[in-house]
């Protein structure tokens, strides 16, 4: 036989080098004397693969509060193994069962740290792996409430969520608003909503852990308001000089209360505007056509502007002929 490619025998009976065979070899070694004695010997060389740990996702996720259960295997090596955490993450409550390499425990805590296994054989060789511990929280939405849209104007809101490994995905199961769309990387709802309803929709949640993958589906619920206008017509109801007169203006799709105020233009004397109810009264004391604008302003803030034309007559009079 012959020694396995990589060793050498030196003239002193010195077997070296790097073994490259994975397999065990059988071969002969004759010895000779000085006076030509010899003498021939059988021997075996057991060759075994190099120890390692085989190879596991590099990052070991895990949920607070809820058992991790990981099985490591290693190749190679001699007779039986043995485990430990070389480096493990402080008051992380994880452990390894020597015999077994099992990753066991209950994390009790958010944890972000490197671990470090290692296994060695009967011989006493070792080998190490390091992986990333990512413990997160459970993975759940803080409100399915969303903040009120308006109307055809701009809407932009974060899904509030907590817990997870991110990064997160967000898939909407059910039509959302139309003008509305989810991104589905940050979920953000945003656009612009192009009619006034009350919409409920599903979107699932899902985190990217590997060894504990976490998802979860719940219905949001969005409001969508009309946009505050002013309905009253441009055309006021004519008068006549001298009336006493009360008129109410009109919006909808305010929140809250509305202010009322005089923007441009002017009324007619002795006609008042109340800022709180938006209501003109008063006695006319004038005659004219009137144009003016009117402003509405609600508790959101949001604006209307509106122009209206108001006629005032002179009241009918009879004149000798």
């Amino acid at each position: 036989g012959q020694l396995p490619d990589g060793l050498n025998l030196s003239n002193e009976g010195i077997i070296s080098g790097i073994c490259k065979s994975q397999l065990p070899v059988d071969f002969e070694l004759k010895i000779t004397d000085t006076r030509n004695q010899q003498i021939t010997q059988s021997f075996q060389i057991p060759v075994s693969a190099p120890l390692i740990i085989n190879k596991y996702p590099d990052r070991i996720h895990g949920i607070a509060g809820k058992p991790l259960d990981i099985q490591f295997k290693a190749s190679g090596g001699c007779g039986e193994k043995s485990w430990q955490l070389f480096r493990s993450c402080p008051n992380s409550g994880i452990d390894i069962f020597s015999e077994t390499g099992q990753l066991y425990g209950i994390p009790t805590t958010k944890t972000f740290c490197t671990l470090v296994v290692q296994v060695e054989d009967s011989s006493g060789h070792r080998a190490y792996q390091d992986y990333l511990l990512d413990i997160s929280q459970e993975l759940s939405i803080i409100s399915t409430e969303l903040p009120d849209a308006f109307q055809g104007e701009s809407y932009s809101e974060q899904l509030m969520i907590e817990g997870g490994a991110a990064p997160l995905t967000f898939t909407a199961l059910d039509p959302l608003p139309n003008g509305l769309s989810l991104n589905s990387q940050t979920g953000e709802i945003y656009g612009w909503p192009e009619e006034s309803e009350n919409k409920l929709f599903r979107i699932a949640i899902y985190d990217s852990g590997i060894s504990m993958p976490q998802s979860l589906t719940s219905t949001f619920k969005l409001n969508i308001q009309e946009t505050l206008t002013i309905v009253s017509p441009v055309m006021l109801p004519d008068a006549i000089y001298g009336d006493e007169w009360s008129f109410e203006f009109l919006a909808q799709g305010y929140e809250g209360q509305c202010q009322w105020q005089l923007r441009s233009g002017g009324l007619p004397l002795g006609i008042t505007l109340n800022a709180s109810t938006g209501q003109l009264t008063g006695t006319i004391k004038d005659t004219g056509n009137y144009q003016f604008t009117i402003e509405v302003i609600d508790d959101h803030g949001d604006r209307c502007q509106k122009e209206f034309i108001w006629t005032i007559y002179a009241p009918l009079r009879l004149t000798n002929g």
